[in-house]
């Protein structure tokens, strides 16, 4: 078994063994280092004729990175950080009414997308934004400031001698 060497070491054991080193396959793995041999084709313990071709399965030191959108953030954690892909998750909310709220709705790394070994992915949850709080204007401020206006006003008045006197209700 070849299974843990590197790819020259795995070569060098299957020709001293009779058999001919093949297709080099490069296959991604979440936890096998880069050009370390996963497996071999024909596998482990199949009897083979000698000079035959043993082709090395060797890893890419890659992983696909899974699409996580529309999971919540701890689902999208667990499947990034499982066996099967064991990257890193960093979580981000983000206010918005557009998208379904605690659902992952983007990802910095797209799914499909081939990621090094243990690549941190950033996943984008919708949080519901605040409700907005309903402004209603003070009517005292603009009561208070309109006599200030009028006083103003009338104490720019032509022939306006500072005092105010009413007469028949009409201010002279």
């Amino acid at each position: 078994d070849v299974s843990g060497k590197t790819e020259e070491e795995a070569r060098k054991i299957i020709n001293d063994a009779g058999l001919q080193a093949g297709t080099h396959i490069s296959q991604n793995s979440p936890d096998v280092e880069k050009g370390v041999v996963i497996e071999t084709k024909p596998g482990d313990g199949q009897e083979v004729d000698v000079d035959s071709n043993v082709d090395l399965v060797v890893s890419s030191g890659m992983v696909e990175v899974p699409d996580v959108t529309g999971q919540t953030a701890d689902e999208a954690c667990n499947t990034l950080k499982g066996d099967d892909y064991k990257l890193g998750c960093k979580v981000e909310e983000v206010e918005t009414a557009d998208q379904e709220e605690g659902k992952v709705f983007d990802q910095s790394i797209p799914g499909g997308t081939e990621v090094a070994q243990g690549s941190e992915i950033t996943v984008t949850v919708a949080k519901k934004p605040p409700e907005p709080t309903p402004t209603i204007p003070s009517a005292t401020a603009s009561r208070s400031s309109r006599p200030d206006t009028l006083r103003s006003a009338v104490s720019r008045a032509p022939g306006f001698a500072g005092k105010r006197h009413m007469s028949r209700g009409v201010l002279a």
